[in-house]
């Protein structure tokens, strides 16, 4: 099976809004449940929280 080349860059902030879509959209299809946090919500952890602690 010939699957597209991925590529994995490091975090980049201006991608932000697009990668907490992408999360969203891929849980919710996952385990077929809406979200209980805002978008928002998991913009701030993304920026804010998980580069405080991961990076």
């Amino acid at each position: 099976m010939n699957l597209p080349e991925m590529i994995i860059i490091p975090y980049r902030p201006e991608y932000a809004e697009q990668t907490v879509s992408m999360w969203r959209t891929s849980k919710e299809k996952a385990i077929c449940r809406n979200e209980i946090h805002s978008f928002e919500e998991h913009v701030y952890f993304l920026n804010q929280l998980y580069q405080s602690i991961f990076i």
